[in-house]
């Protein structure tokens, strides 16, 4: 039988009667080592690097390929080399791309979290906007780029157009902040991870076709049937098949699992109270002071309960209460006669506002000739530094939990995915500014202005303008620090309440004559309360000691639109990088949060604020995993030489082949190049949420 006339770019090659070519999916090129007798050698040398047709003509078909390009040519035998053909993916290694579509970028402009509260409590965000010049259409961007718009663009960068296999659609996820900086064969590849479960191939017109590698049928033969193996069927029918494997659909019924169930972390807000009365294993607060001695013996409180003595070293962290019985009396007498008194939780709100601490320093970091003393000084400090500012978690009780965050979990702002800052809820007072007594802010002459921010239904309290710092998530350890006026009228702010006998200083002279001509000069004379209450709502990881400590979702088969599926259920975890479940604060169900965080319950449902996107998660989790257990194709089919079959579904090669007189094309299940990811099955609304995406409006 006559050998097949091969010609490359016109050239007549000859020297062999078998020659091939495949069409493969993926970003790296299809390529044939071809035989060329020596005397043609020279000739072809001059087609090298330079695009051309590769034509073979068997006894009963032709098949033509555009736009390969011959690379090397190799020695073989004393009469025939070998050149090594590639398509025109060998060319993207040698582009570089550089390009940003969707970038965000902030303007001036802010925006408000919680609308509608006291100026100095603004949480503001910024205003997130798609950059102009990254939307498209590149010439003048209006709209964000999708992600196929994205992989014409980059093939139209490399000098191809992009086809789309015919009955497929693309599935994509939203695109931000997407920077390309790499060769084309590289930009390519970041693309197509945008278009999960897409790949492409180049096929023997020279053009790029996308296809969708695990689309399924839908239908009564969806669950023993891939779209592919139909699709080889039918168009095997038209040419008779030769001898070689066979395509078969190996049913996985049996481990296919009946349902999946999907772990997810809480993140849970906890109100912690400050009260005179600490609740064990409760999320109670005691208010803590750095010691500045070198060592110090303190009785301390451990996480079992039991009290022991223990000696600190300088830095330690301590209750206040403890500690300043530690100390003992140092300073000076109070009338300056007599002995040196103590200083107590009781004393230190009788004497702060005297030159705001001042006062205390005066008395108890010197000596009774009035001379100062490096340690009591460095007491005293740090007892105005933590004193109602440096609180710790219950130790019993914050061994329940992994870590603690000054978010509020139900509070959030999708496009930058901010919580909302941990709130306050205290007695407090602001003491004017000069410019504050200039403008006359304060209501009936008052200097100041005292709030009775706690109380014990949250509803009732009121947010005080103070941030929550963590000092240690893990040790329970945070830090109230009170904002700054935003206009300038106030200069601090005192944590406590006036007593009824000491009431805020004020300009009307009657009033000062009442109280002494000291109360209208200065806050000298003002006493607090000994008693202030504080609480602050925190978001609390809980310490999951088992799996189920989590907040789990199952999705069946049936959900996850599966019907036959007899396999034991497969047990999955999403990371907090992806979801977590969100679960607010309500003081109508502090016994079920916390009876949760101990594991004594199940979370309260009512509660939980992002119960969509975790139920979406959730199910896209499921149908990945059940991606990976569909009824698998394997083997393939050879059947005489068909120029019209390409890639489908999950089949991954063809080979054409025209072999001793024989036309063959191959067509083999090699599996999908890339697994599929949950973003092809989640909403578009919670990918949104989990990558922080801008609205269709969020353009520039």
């Amino acid at each position: 039988m006559a050998p097949p006339i091969v010609k490359l770019g016109g050239l007549i090659l000859g020297g062999s009667k078998s020659y091939e070519w495949p069409i493969l999916a993926g970003v790296s090129p299809g390529e044939s080592m071809l035989v060329v007798s020596k005397q043609r050698t020279p000739g072809l040398k001059q087609l090298l690097g330079k695009p051309q047709a590769l034509t073979i003509e068997g006894p009963r078909n032709t098949l033509t390929v555009q736009r390969v390009y011959p690379t090397e040519v190799f020695p073989r035998d004393k009469f025939t080399d070998s050149v090594k053909v590639q398509d025109l993916r060998w060319t993207w290694p040698r582009e570089w791309i550089k390009w940003e579509y969707n970038v965000r970028r902030s303007s001036a402009d802010r925006l408000i979290l919680n609308d509608g509260g006291p100026l100095e409590l603004a949480a503001f965000d910024v205003d997130i906007k798609y950059a102009k010049w990254s939307l498209y259409p590149p010439e003048n961007g209006t709209t964000p780029w999708t992600a196929e718009q994205i992989l014409r663009h980059v093939l139209g960068l490399l000098g191809v157009t992009l086809k789309i296999r015919d009955g497929d659609t693309l599935p994509a996820v939203e695109v931000v902040d997407l920077e390309l900086d790499d060769t084309g064969e590289a930009a390519v590849e970041r693309v197509l991870q945008h278009l999960p479960g897409v790949d492409i191939y180049v096929n023997l017109a020279g053009e790029v076709v996308a296809y969708d590698t695990a689309k399924r049928l839908h239908g009564p033969t969806a669950d023993r049937a891939d779209s592919s193996i139909l699709v080889l069927e039918r168009e095997s029918a038209k040419r008779p098949l030769v001898s070689g494997p066979h395509a078969e659909v190996i049913d996985r019924t049996a481990v296919r699992p009946r349902s999946i169930f999907v772990h997810f972390t809480p993140e849970v807000e906890v109100r912690f109270d400050f009260t005179p009365d600490l609740q064990r294993d409760q999320p109670s607060l005691r208010n803590v002071v750095a010691i500045p001695d070198i060592t110090l013996p303190v009785t301390v409180v451990g996480s079992d309960g039991r009290e022991r003595s223990a000696r600190l070293a300088r830095g330690s962290l301590a209750e206040i209460g403890r500690v300043l019985s530690a100390w003992g009396a140092f300073g000076r007498p109070l009338s300056g006669k007599g002995t040196p008194e103590a200083l107590s939780v009781a004393s230190i709100p009788r004497h702060y506002m005297a030159h705001v601490g001042g006062g205390i320093e005066h008395v108890w970091g010197h000596d009774v000739n009035g001379l100062a003393n490096p340690l009591w000084l460095a007491r005293v400090r740090s007892v105005l530094e933590h004193w109602r500012r440096t609180m710790e978690i219950d130790r019993q009780f914050m061994d329940r939990l992994e870590t603690i965050k000054a978010q509020r979990v139900s509070i959030l702002n999708v496009e930058t995915a901010r919580r909302a800052p941990a709130e306050v809820f205290c007695d407090y007072i602001r003491r004017p500014s000069y410019w504050g007594l200039k403008t006359r802010n304060m209501a009936d002459g008052k200097i100041g202005w005292a709030v009775r921010g706690y109380h014990e239904a949250l509803r009732f309290a009121q947010v005080a303008p103070i941030h929550v710092q963590i000092l240690d998530g893990q040790a329970g350890l945070f830090r109230l620090m009170p904002m700054a006026d935003p206009l300038g009228l106030f200069s601090n702010l005192v944590l406590g309440y006036p007593t009824p006998d000491s009431p805020i200083p004020t300009t009307d002279p009657g009033e000062a004559n009442r109280h002494g001509v000291e109360a209208n000069a200065n806050w000298d004379a003002l006493k607090l309360e000994d008693t202030w209450r504080m609480a602050t709502i925190l978001t609390v990881i809980p310490a999951p000691t088992s799996a189920a400590r989590f907040h789990t979702v199952e999705v069946t088969a049936t959900q996850a639109g599966e019907t036959f599926a007899n396999g034991p259920p497969i047990h999955t975890r999403v990371f907090p990088a992806v979801m977590t479940a969100r679960y607010a604060w309500a003081d109508a169900f502090k016994a079920e949060i916390i009876g949760a965080i101990k594991g004594q319950n199940a979370y309260p449902p009512e509660q939980l604020v992002n119960g969509e996107l975790v139920r979406d998660v959730a199910e896209a989790v499921a149908r990945r995993i059940y991606a990976g257990f569909v009824d698998r194709p394997v083997g393939g089919l050879d059947v005489d030489l068909d120029p019209g079959m390409e890639p489908v579904g999950a089949l991954s090669s063809v080979r054409h082949v025209m072999a001793n007189g024989v036309t063959v094309t191959q067509a083999r299940f090699s599996g999908a190049r890339r697994p599929t990811d949950i973003w092809r099955f989640m909403n578009s609304s919670t990918r949104r949420v989990i990558m922080r995406t801008l609205n269709e409006d969020g353009g520039a």
